[in-house]
């Protein structure tokens, strides 16, 4: 890997994106272990940390980095050790050791890394159950952000981890107790002993334990008669996560309405983050026909040039409405829009509507053929962010095309045999230059000739 540091050091952006490549490049993990080893090239810090996270996005295949991220995570590199107790947690089934490393920066380091290795821990699973008293003890950090990794890894410990929760929700610890109870609700299959307590938590005088409890007990599938009056209150909270949190957990006790009701105000609200927007639009999706009052207020936000949250209301729309022809319609309007990510979405969502679109085979083969394209074009306030990483918004864009054409051809697929008349551009798709879109292309064919030669009509 050579680069563009000093003339002859390795390139952080070809470190980074060999994480990306499909399928993994197994072949790169030895010079990607040898980078994160570099110290002696300008910004090696940056530098180990892309390979760290490289590492991480290819999976098991770099089982063989682990010694070498561990030394990482040892070292006093401030971005290089948290991407390596990352990486440790996403390339697979790990030796002991790995989990001990983890346990120590989990302990010892700085408030980065520490919360790295909560995740990674959380995300190795049951294996990593030895850490669970190291993330209990991580619980009384002042640290919001520290708390709640070592909550998520704690839901992901399994039923062994039951016995130190249960213990750690009778502390005499607020913050102990509230991560406690946060992830015994995650733990399945749920605990008898476990959902005992946290219906006891629904009367603490804490009001964010008895918030907590709600949300666990909802999650355990166990509610009792406090759980909606709790929950019910948390929707005027002034926190909007809290609010999110609330209505997606009364959806799920039968209070549908309440929910989109909240929900559409939070993904309609351009004051908002665009995070707890998009939380919001997931959990609209999510509740399909249900949540089909809100279509007129996601149907506005994808009317809406400027809002960054168009592609979510695509995605949103073909869930919540799916067999709706105004969201039809308006799904087919913006597949010709120059924003290629609202294109993808749009595209993925035509495959989505049910009936199928027959409607939208035209604009479907089009899009197939990448005529839907549209040159790139960063947005007005995107100028510093273009003049600085312009190679990055030229990838951005190359990807997000291929994007649209995979999911055309899939989108036809699903159509079946009234996309007949695509055949001709599925066939010419198959010598496309990606592989997925070969794949998807190749797989349309066969549901769109196999479906007419099953069909009635094809007689």
């Amino acid at each position: 890997m050579k680069g563009d540091h000093d003339g002859n050091g390795p390139n952080w952006t070809v470190a980074s994106e060999l994480g990306y490549m499909r399928p993994p490049p197994k072949e790169a993990v030895p010079a990607l272990i040898l980078t994160l080893q570099r110290r002696d090239v300008p910004q090696a810090d940056w530098l180990a940390a892309a390979a760290a996270h490289a590492l991480g996005q290819m999976g098991p295949v770099a089982r063989d980095a682990a010694p070498a991220l561990i030394d990482t995570l040892n070292e006093d590199g401030f971005f290089s050790a948290a991407a390596a107790a990352r990486a440790l947690g996403e390339i697979g089934p790990p030796p002991q050791e790995v989990v001990g490393a983890l346990i120590h920066a989990l302990e010892k380091s700085g408030p980065r890394v520490s919360r790295e290795a909560a995740y990674a821990l959380g995300k190795i699973g049951p294996e990593a159950v030895s850490a669970t008293e190291a993330l209990l003890k991580g619980l009384e950090d002042n640290d919001t952000w520290m708390q709640s990794a070592c909550t998520t890894a704690l839901g992901c410990m399994g039923p062994a981890a039951v016995p130190s929760l249960v213990k750690a929700a009778k502390s005499g610890d607020d913050r102990v107790r509230l991560g406690a109870i946060r992830a015994l609700g995650r733990i399945r299959p749920p605990a008898t002993a476990a959902a005992r307590l946290v219906a006891e938590a629904t009367e603490d005088k804490n009001g964010q334990i008895r918030f907590a409890a709600a949300l666990s007990l909802v999650a355990m599938g166990k509610p009792n008669q406090r759980v909606a009056p709790i929950l019910t209150e948390a929707l005027a909270a002034r926190d909007t996560a809290e609010r999110i949190d609330a209505a997606v957990a009364l959806a799920k006790i039968g209070q549908a309405a309440t929910s989109v009701r909240v929900l559409a105000e939070v993904f309609a609200d351009e004051g908002e983050s665009l995070c707890l927007r998009a939380s919001a639009s997931d959990a609209l999706a999510e509740m399909g026909a249900s949540a089909r009052a809100a279509v007129k207020t996601v149907m506005d936000v994808l009317a809406k040039k400027q809002s960054k949250m168009r592609p979510g209301a695509a995605r949103c729309l073909a869930r919540i409405a799916p067999d709706n022809e105004e969201v039809l319609k308006a799904l087919m309007k913006v597949m010709e829009d120059e924003d290629p990510v609202l294109r993808w979405r749009a595209t993925e969502a035509l495959g989505d509507m049910d009936p199928p679109a027959r409607v939208a085979v035209p604009i479907l083969i089009k899009a197939l053929k990448g005529e839907t394209a549209v040159p790139p074009k960063p947005p007005p306030d995107a100028d510093v962010e273009e003049r600085m990483f312009p190679e990055w918004h030229r990838r951005l864009h190359l990807y997000t095309e291929v994007r649209v054409r995979e999911a055309a051809a899939s989108a036809l697929g699903r159509i079946g045999p009234d996309a007949r008349e695509a055949t001709p551009a599925l066939i010419a798709a198959g010598n496309d230059e990606n592989e997925d879109v070969r794949s998807a292309s190749a797989t349309a064919l066969r549901l769109i000739r196999r479906e007419r030669q099953s069909s009635p009509r094809s007689e």
